[in-house]
Parts: structure tokens; C-alpha cells; sequence
């Protein structure tokens, strides 16, 4: 399985089932670091599989945006500061 970052736009209305997508595109494996950014672990391949996944929940035609980093083992996985003690708990305890 492998680690990605999301972050997207969408507007009010839509919100609800972008963040729905990346519940189900990460079977749960995800953690909400901020309004509109998640760490999730899926058994996709690439940034891109996971982007067009999110994509089918986007409004395309308007200015919905979404961007996908994979999360590189071999380097230092992540760095924080101010985040709440869950979302370091969560971060640690995976592997």
C-alpha cells in the first residue's frame, strides 16, 4: 500500500462527497490534516489512479481542482507543526 497526499477545491455543496471519495478510494485509511487536505493509504499505484478516482466526484465544469503527492518510504515521511494529538497519533502509528 502506499501513502499520497490530497488536497482539493470544490465548492460548499460538493465538499461532502469529495471527502466521501477519499474515505472509499483509501477504504478508510485516511486521516484530515486540514479543511481541505488528507493523508490516505491505498492500494492504488500512482498519484495519478488516486487523482482520477477523486476526479469522478469533482464539477468538472467548473473550478474544482485536486492535487496528488505520493509519499516517498525511502525519505523522511513528514514533518508537522501545530497539528492536534490526533492527527500526530495517527501519522505515527502507521507503517
Amino acid at each position: 500500500m502506499s501513502y499520497y497526499t490530497i488536497m482539493f477545491e470544490t465548492d460548499d455543496a460538493n465538499f461532502g462527497r469529495v471527502e466521501d471519495a477519499i474515505h472509499i478510494v483509501s477504504k478508510g485509511h485516511c486521516q484530515k490534516i486540514a479543511h481541505n487536505f488528507w493523508v490516505v493509504n491505498t492500494i492504488h499505484p500512482d498519484a495519478k489512479k488516486v487523482r482520477d478516482y477523486i476526479k469522478n466526484y469533482l464539477k468538472l465544469d467548473f473550478d474544482d481542482k485536486v492535487f496528488v503527492v505520493a509519499v516517498k518510504e525511502d525519505e523522511s515521511p513528514w514533518a508537522s507543526w501545530g497539528l492536534d494529538k490526533q492527527v500526530v497519533d495517527w501519522l505515527t502509528s502507521r507503517p
